[in-house]
């Protein structure tokens, strides 16, 4: 409960000097929530305020304020090396109204949809969430590299990074690259050179995979090796990463930690 305050007041302390916050009251409420997985206007009593204060704050404050509760946790767990998880969060958005936050989708009950990238860190069979940021339209893939940079302070290095099927982006993997990162990126099967990897493979195989993406008037070129693996699971397994392990198992063991 203690950490919780500490994080609401400092989220709100834009707000401190202008009106008195209930801050105890509104802690109490989004714990009784949270352990009913549940939403502050199905149980708790302080929706309106605190959706007006949200309104009021800013962004940073909310990120500095998380970044703080995570800084203080890790100096539990005496990790230097990370193995991180990202993946793309969602929540339903049954509303009209339509920004940059609210993102189109089709094939549900609602039409539109907030969605988060989050990043977490994997330790003793456990995730444990690192941060988690609003997707803009067009902004993902800069969201996964701040989110990037943002571990490599909070680490002595990244030891693995893991990706979801949403993430198979030429620019991230260029930056990966560069950054000489050791990662592993599930990609959605699609028609062209990965349906003809496919077709070529046995059991297991390797194939080095050129990309294109255009940035800043320029078009850069980076390179992938792409792993296709069939006979675990009813679906081939293609995975975009720069680590050579020897067995199918490893790439899938290492992948399925997230």
């Amino acid at each position: 409960m203690a950490n919780i305050h500490a994080f609401l007041q400092k989220s709100f302390s834009s707000l401190l000097s202008s009106i008195i916050l209930p801050l105890p009251l509104v802690n109490y409420q989004l714990v009784k929530v949270a352990k009913a997985n549940s939403y502050v206007e199905t149980l708790g009593s302080c929706a309106d305020t605190l959706h007006g204060w949200i309104k009021k704050s800013y962004e940073e404050d909310f990120r500095a304020a998380f970044e703080k509760q995570v800084r203080k946790a890790l100096k539990h767990l005496s990790v230097r090396y990370a193995k991180l998880a990202f993946d793309i969060t969602t929540e339903p958005f049954y509303g009209k109204a339509r920004t940059l936050h609210i993102i189109e989708t089709k094939g549900e009950s609602y039409g539109a949809e907030f969605k988060f990238i989050t990043v977490c860190l994997i330790t003793r069979n456990k995730q444990i969430s690192l941060m988690a940021l609003p997707v803009r339209l067009g902004n993902q893939t800069k969201l996964a590299i701040d989110l990037l940079e943002y571990c490599e302070t909070l680490f002595a290095g990244i030891r693995l990074a893991l990706f979801d099927r949403g993430f198979y982006i030429a620019e991230l993997i260029d930056y990966l690259e560069a950054k000489r990162i050791r990662y592993i990126i599930l990609v959605p099967e699609k028609k062209g050179k990965l349906q003809e990897y496919v077709r070529q493979t046995q059991e297991l195989g390797k194939f080095i995979h050129p990309m294109k993406y255009a940035k800043e008037k320029s078009t850069w070129k980076p390179k992938t090796m792409i792993v296709v693996y069939k006979g675990i699971g009813e679906y081939d397994w293609i995975f975009a990463t720069n680590i050579n392990f020897r067995t199918r198992v490893e790439y899938i063991w290492h992948y399925k930690r997230r």
